[in-house]
């Protein structure tokens, strides 16, 4: 645990994130998303809004975190991922957050989802390994924007059971919707290795999902029937790579 937590001391010099402001939030500093070096946890709770073969009958654990590193005009959370001012009181040690883990597990014991958590991954996977040794030990589902950096997903080996992301924004809407120009590169890049590391879908006796790889399509107005061609395209090709 303490060589993994000076291990990750250097990714908290904001590197871990595509956006690479090198700010060192350990010290204090911020830069796009807003955040310092503890995790800002918005609530947690037991959620019945994914797909079903993540909740299954009593929900999933849910751990919803504050502070994204996009700025998307149609998201739904935004009450929690853009109001930077106000989540800053939602922060939280550690310790603090394997406790919630814990928490969730109690009250839905299918699945733990770790809502976007991309902002604070170093920070997530410390509080994974103290929330196993306090019994966690139900699928855990890395669920993502896709605006992840590679280095971050291969760090998350070994650690998820689910990955969960987001795909389907265009280049050309990226800028004007996400606040960023490079989402689907780095999305892409994220993805296969997500696929690496959990594969194909695998689901239990009653159903319920127990590793394996689910890509959550946006599909905007605009142009739908070219980015469905194109996202069918790209995930055979990786698929056999």
């Amino acid at each position: 645990m303490k060589k993994r937590a000076l291990n990750w001391r250097s990714a908290c010099i904001l590197r871990h994130l595509p956006r690479n402001c090198g700010i060192d939030r350990i010290s204090g500093e911020r830069g796009y998303c807003h955040s310092g070096y503890l995790p800002i946890v918005a609530s947690f709770c037991d959620h019945h809004g994914e797909e079903p073969v993540l909740s299954g009958a009593r929900g999933s654990g849910t751990v919803f975190f504050g502070n994204c590193n996009l700025s998307c005009v149609y998201c739904q959370n935004h009450q929690i991922s853009q109001d930077f001012n106000r989540q800053d009181q939602n922060e939280v040690e550690i310790a603090e957050l394997a406790r919630d883990m814990i928490y969730c597990r109690m009250s839905a014991d299918v699945t733990i989802l770790i809502l976007f958590p991309i902002t604070f991954c170093p920070q997530v996977v410390l509080a994974i390994e103290v929330a196993v040794r306090m019994g966690l030990h139900i699928p855990i589902i890395y669920n993502s924007s896709g605006y992840d950096a590679l280095e971050s997903i291969k760090a998350l080996q070994g650690i998820v059971d689910i990955t969960f992301p987001i795909s389907g924004i265009q280049r050309f809407s990226c800028r004007k919707i996400l606040e960023c120009r490079d989402y689907v590169r780095h999305s892409r890049s994220a993805i296969k290795e997500m696929y690496r590391q959990a594969g194909e879908l695998v689901l239990d006796e009653s159903g319920n999902a127990v590793s394996g790889l689910i890509v959550r399509h946006l599909i905007c107005q605009t142009g739908w029937q070219v980015l469905l061609r194109a996202l069918n395209g790209w995930q055979g090709r990786f698929r056999r790579q």
